[in-house]
């Protein structure tokens, strides 16, 4: 995309002013009623060029540091006037002024250009609010320059100060302000290679150039002028370098500027019409045929604006399609869920009926050795005997019972009430009692229990109780804990029982007098007390 020809006549009659400054500065020399002239002159054309450019910048940053800048050199342009008018050029705190806006103007156009081609909630780095500090510091040291004469020797100060005058802090000056710059400038030239404005970055690499060289020729004392004067002043070219470089950036594009709408509206393909207060068409748009024959999926739309109207066609057939394929997609979803459920539901029925089978199995397993004995006990002896092994097929179906009541809690949970084990050996104590065996029983233990610590208990108590339930004997029971191990403790009044069988790692058999003692400690971690 090109420059528009309305751009291209901004930057002419910016050109055009400042070509009519030179000649105008030079024509009205000779006369005192047009002393300092030139600083109204462009101070005027400054002022107006920064508020006409304020409306067009849509950067609300950019324009803040916009109005800055131009306050500032409109600043250094009073300043020039109060110096050359009022004081005859001989005030070195003026002078010294003079150098306050040549640093903070390039500061500005710096934080300016970082802030280019930027969306509104985009921010800056913090760190480089430290470019602040050295301008400060710089600043400090010219206004106090009484002190130190770290600026320039206060007895050589006639109306100038030149190199002989000079100390350090004029060239650390210097080269604030031309570091400012180059940083500013490649900073710009980068993001125009990123941006929209490529193409036209010639224009603007140019446009730097010739302001820049400008400005060091005329430092350097080639200054184009009639009979020994020059055209401009350091102070116009200065401002007029930021200026240039400024409107230049609005002109590519660089700074996002509110200009050229007629014309991207009239190029833009959506239907649309801007008409006045009486209906009549203002601006038209290239796709404005279709208003005449809109199709079922386009809808003719419209808003009020200031002084008249703005209507458009808004083509749903893309919304419209996306909707048809989402009502098809849902409907496919819902019988794929459907389908889905049904089967999880089979699924979840089939597990649970396997986990049931697998834990009937693993009850009758476990009590495979019991209900053979209750086999053993129905089918032999004779009619004299019966009531004897009835009693002991009590303790055996007791068991049964009450292990596979475990296995059911154990699916469920793995820790379990201790009174679930206490109330199991409770009740085959009840039913051992039948066989005329006495029975005592303890408990020292609450809370809640591992349940694989409960069955191995519970399995090794009967397995005791078989041991022992042909004989007439005295059995005591204690289930307590020790730290981290649950201990049960049983005390027979016998010393005659093969306890061969019940060895293993974690029992302990003990004689005393007339006892045998069989310990079996568990490691638990459960919530016991």
């Amino acid at each position: 995309m090109i420059i528009q020809a309305k751009n291209i006549r901004n930057f002419i009659v910016l050109v055009l002013v400042f070509i009519i400054g030179g000649i105008l500065h030079i024509v009205t020399r000779p006369y005192d009623m047009f002393d300092c002239f030139s600083q109204v002159y462009f101070g005027v054309f400054v002022l107006a060029w920064g508020i006409s450019s304020s409306q067009r910048i849509i950067n609300v940053r950019v324009r803040r540091l916009l109005y800055m800048m131009i306050c500032w050199v409109e600043i250094y342009f009073l300043l020039q006037i109060c110096n050359y008018r009022l004081a005859g050029g001989t005030n070195r705190y003026i002078w010294f002024a003079y150098y306050i806006p040549m640093l903070v103007i390039p500061l500005l156009f710096f934080y300016a250009s970082l802030y280019m081609n930027q969306y509104r909630g985009d921010h800056i780095d913090h760190k480089w609010l430290l470019v602040t500090v050295p301008v400060v510091i710089i600043i400090g040291l010219i206004l106090t320059n009484d002190y130190h004469e770290l600026f320039c020797k206060l007895e050589n100060l006639s109306t100038d100060i030149t190199l002989s005058n000079a100390g350090i802090v004029f060239f650390l000056n210097y080269i604030c302000i031309v570091s400012l710059l180059v940083s500013a400038i490649v900073i710009m030239i980068r993001k125009c290679r990123l941006a929209i404005s490529k193409p036209r970055m010639w224009i603007l690499v140019a446009t730097v150039f010739i302001s820049l060289s400008m400005f060091i020729l005329h430092m350097l004392g080639i200054r184009p002028g009639i009979n020994g004067v020059s055209f401009w002043n350091i102070g116009e070219i200065y401002a007029f370098t930021f200026i240039f470089i400024w409107e230049m950036c609005i002109q590519v594009g660089l700074i996002p500027a509110n200009t050229n709408y007629q014309w991207f509206f009239k190029e833009t393909k959506i239907p649309a019409i801007i008409m006045d207060s009486t209906d009549n068409p203002v601006h038209v748009t290239s796709g404005v045929d279709n208003f005449s024959s809109p199709s079922i999926d386009m809808h003719i739309e419209s808003a009020t604006v200031t002084g008249g109207s703005v209507s458009w066609i808004v083509d749903h057939s893309v919304v419209n399609e996306l909707n048809l394929q989402i009502e098809n997609a849902t409907e496919q979803i819902e019988s794929r869920n459907n389908y889905l459920k049904t089967q999880n539901a089979l699924m979840e029925e089939s597990a649970t009926v396997n986990a049931r089978n697998k834990v009937y199995d693993r009850i009758a397993t476990n009590a495979q050795k019991q209900l053979h004995k209750i086999d053993e006990l129905l089918s032999e002896g004779d009619e004299s005997t019966f009531t004897d092994r009835l009693k002991k097929i009590t303790v055996f179906n007791t068991y049964i019972k009450r292990r596979g009541n475990f296995e059911l809690l154990k699916e469920s949970n793995e820790i379990i009430p201790v009174s679930e084990l206490t109330t199991a050996i409770l009740e085959s104590l009840e039913y051992l009692k039948l066989n005329d065996i006495e029975v005592a029983f303890n408990t020292l233990i609450s809370g809640n229990i591992f349940s694989d610590t409960a069955i191995t208990i519970y399995e090794f108590f009967e397995e005791i109780i078989e041991l022992i339930i042909d004989k007439k004997l005295q059995i005591s029971i204690i289930l307590s804990q020790k730290e981290s191990m649950v201990i049960l403790r049983v005390i027979i009044n016998s010393i005659d029982l093969n306890t061969k069988s019940l060895m293993r790692e974690n029992v302990t058999v003990q004689y005393n007098d007339d006892d045998t003692i069989v310990v079996l400690s568990v490691e638990e971690g459960g919530d016991t007390k």
